[in-house]
């Protein structure tokens, strides 16, 4: 790790390389943006799962129907 450290600090950067570091900020606020949307999205849904089972606790799951096939 020092001798990594050591070759970045004496040898120049490519001239390609200032424009990574805007690059990687950039993408990881986009990341972050997205990430927090859909984390949002994900609080969303399970407040409404929450208030269903609050409302019946008979009622059947979201997405589930409750016609059930007859026993023999």
């Amino acid at each position: 790790m020092v001798l990594t450290a050591t070759e970045a600090l004496l040898r120049p950067s490519p001239p390609w390389g200032p424009s990574l570091w805007p690059t990687a900020w950039a993408t990881t606020a986009v990341l972050l943006s997205g990430w927090i949307g859909l984390r949002l999205k994900q609080k969303h849904v399970q407040q409404q799962i929450s208030r269903a089972d609050d409302a019946d606790p008979d009622a059947p799951a979201p997405g589930t129907s409750n016609a059930y096939g007859q026993a023999a």
